[in-house]
Order: structure tokens, then C-alpha cells, then sequence
């Protein structure tokens, strides 16, 4: 299993292609209208580039909102070190039904609201390492049907809802290293109808571990030992 710090950091670095910028949305309308830059962006987790929205504005309410119309083009979006960015825009997943990588990663997110990833349903990548998340509301992923892998490290999580990960059937690796974690149920990452998952717990307060998907029982046991009240 690779060092998951060194491949975030490999993941978030981008070869964007130079001559592929196409335009960035304007609007007359009031300032909570987020633009977006448009470019080719390789995605190393698909080994391809992907029509990519690139948000560089600082969102500091939940009042904003792309622009309505559906854009079936773009497959990622992306927002990347920006410590004042707090929220994301309301309808990513209205406005871009295709999408399959969303990268909110270096930012100074705080809470993931329920309807972040409304409509999201063939999301397959969603990285939010190194925000400052100390909430995520229990139905935030409940559209996050296709999600393979999960990036949670590096915020200030203490504890997850036991229901959090019930409708996320093919997520595979859910990565929470350097966390606060202090309650977790020991049925947190059980999955009816998914499968065993790859599961990093290194540096948390309760728990300091790695599981590989065959680890289930001892996942369960450590955390019912050291991370229940």
C-alpha cells in the first residue's frame, strides 16, 4: 500500500495542458454566481485529462451557486489550496451531471452540508484532505452511489455519523489519517451490500492503524475496544 500523505500530494498536482483553456463564465447577475475557468486537466487516478472546472474565487456564504444551465461536458471540478475558501458552491452536481472527480483539497472547509453532493450519483473520486472539517452531516453521501475512493485526512473530525457511508456500495478506500477521531460505532464502515474496505486510521486519538479489506473483524474490534463511549 503506498504512503497515502506522499499520494494525495501526487494526486493534487496537475499537468494542465497550455493551449487547452477554453473561456471562464461571466455574469451581469449578482456576485454569488461562481465562475468557473475552464481547462484539460490530467487526473492521474483515471490516467487521463478530464474537462475541468477550476473555481479560484473565494466562496465565503452557502448563497452561492454556479450558473443553472447544465453543462454535460465537464467530468471534474477542482479547488485546490485555498485556505478562505470555507463552502462550495450549492449545485455542482445539478449543473454537471457528468462528473466523475471532485477535488476540494488545502482549503478551509468546516462543514460538509447535506447537499454538497446532491445529484452526484456518478461521482467515483472525492478528495477533501486537508481542510479544516470538524462536522459532516450524516446524509452529506447519501448520493454517492459510485464513489470509489474517499479522502477525509488531515482535518479535525472527532466522530462520524454510524449511518454515513450506507448508500456509498462501491467505495473501496476511505482514507481519515490525522484526524481528531475520538467516537466511532464499530459498525461505522460496514456497508450493506458493499464490500470490505481499505480503511486508514493512522493518527487519530482513539485509534493509530491501517486496514487492509480483509481486516474487517479487527477493525470492528479496535474501534469497540478504543472508540466507543
Amino acid at each position: 500500500m503506498l504512503d497515502t500523505s506522499a499520494l494525495l500530494i501526487f494526486r493534487s498536482q496537475r499537468s494542465a495542458d497550455n493551449h487547452s483553456l477554453a473561456f471562464t463564465e461571466t455574469t451581469d447577475q449578482a456576485s454569488t454566481e461562481v465562475s468557473c475557468t475552464f481547462q484539460r486537466d490530467y487526473t492521474p487516478v483515471l490516467e487521463r485529462k478530464l474537462d475541468t472546472c477550476i473555481v479560484s474565487q473565494t466562496l465565503n456564504s452557502e448563497e452561492y451557486a454556479l450558473a443553472p444551465e447544465v453543462d454535460n461536458t465537464i467530468e471534474k471540478f477542482l479547488v485546490n489550496e485555498n485556505k478562505e475558501m470555507e463552502y462550495l458552491p450549492s449545485n455542482v452536481g445539478e449543473k454537471f451531471p457528468r462528473l466523475k472527480v471532485l477535488q476540494f483539497w488545502g482549503c478551509g472547509l468546516k462543514v460538509v452540508r447535506e447537499f454538497y453532493f446532491k445529484k452526484m450519483q456518478n461521482l467515483r473520486f472525492l478528495f477533501l484532505a486537508a481542510n479544516k472539517i470538524t462536522l459532516i452531516e450524516k446524509d452529506a453521501f447519501k448520493d454517492l452511489v459510485s464513489v470509489e475512493e474517499l479522502w477525509l485526512s488531515r482535518n479535525m473530525i472527532e466522530t462520524l455519523d454510524e449511518n454515513l457511508f450506507v448508500s456509498m456500495v462501491k467505495l473501496e478506500s476511505l482514507f481519515m489519517r490525522s484526524n481528531n477521531i475520538k467516537f466511532l460505532s464499530p459498525t461505522t464502515f460496514k456497508i450493506p451490500g458493499g464490500r470490505p474496505l481499505y480503511v486508514d486510521l493512522k493518527l487519530n486519538d482513539c485509534i493509530n492503524n491501517n486496514y487492509q479489506p480483509s481486516d474487517t473483524d479487527q477493525l470492528e474490534a479496535d474501534l469497540r475496544a478504543n472508540c466507543t463511549l
